[in-house]
């Protein structure tokens, strides 16, 4: 059959198939359409990448808004308000030089959390960019494995077709021989 005749937009390739006069079991449209959808893939080229779904970016973008971004402003405006509060407030009855000298004691722990800041901002940014690249490509590698998929299931089939034959050969061929060699009157089905 050339698979080039079936519509491959049309979803019901059976019955356009019966409509042309050709009759299919479900097993041979399974077979079809399993065909088809190897052949679909095959031709539309399965390095190109899916166009992103509108409705699920736009999900997305809402999600990403209330869930991430909202949170990290508000926490960064408090911290912000309590750095602010710190400096406006001043200390009542402190010496000067204690506080210079705790300034200094701290200067080194004050240089490591900001380097770890940097650092998570920048895991914080990677992990952005991979959450905007990773779903095509993912799409790209989930079709690369039906497609394997498909094929290691047509290649097992082939295997065991000839198993199949000769133990339904083998079955038949006994129930023959069981037919043929009963002894007594076969019993009538009842009405």
């Amino acid at each position: 059959m050339d698979f080039l005749e079936v519509s491959i937009r049309d979803n019901n390739i059976a019955e356009k198939l019966r409509q042309r006069g050709e009759w299919i079991s479900k097993i041979n449209t399974a077979y079809l359409w399993i065909r088809v959808k190897i052949f679909v893939m095959n031709e539309n080229n399965l390095s190109s990448l899916p166009e992103p779904n509108p409705k699920t970016q736009a999900i997305h973008k809402r999600e990403v808004l209330w869930q991430i971004t909202i949170p990290l402003v508000l926490v960064g405006a408090l911290a912000l308000g309590v750095a602010v509060m710190a400096i406006i407030g001043g200390s009542i009855g402190d010496s000067h030089w204690a506080d210079i000298s705790l300034i200094a004691l701290l200067a080194l722990a004050i240089i490591l959390s900001l380097l770890i800041l940097v650092i998570l901002a920048g895991l914080a940014v990677g992990v952005w960019v991979l959450n905007r690249n990773i779903p095509p490509y993912a799409h790209l590698v989930q079709n690369y494995l039906v497609l394997a998929r498909q094929k290691v299931e047509e290649f097992s089939n082939l295997l065991v077709e000839p198993v199949m034959r000769l133990n339904g050969w083998k079955a038949g061929v006994s129930a023959a021989e069981k037919d043929m060699f009963k002894t007594g009157k076969r019993k009538q089905p009842q009405a």
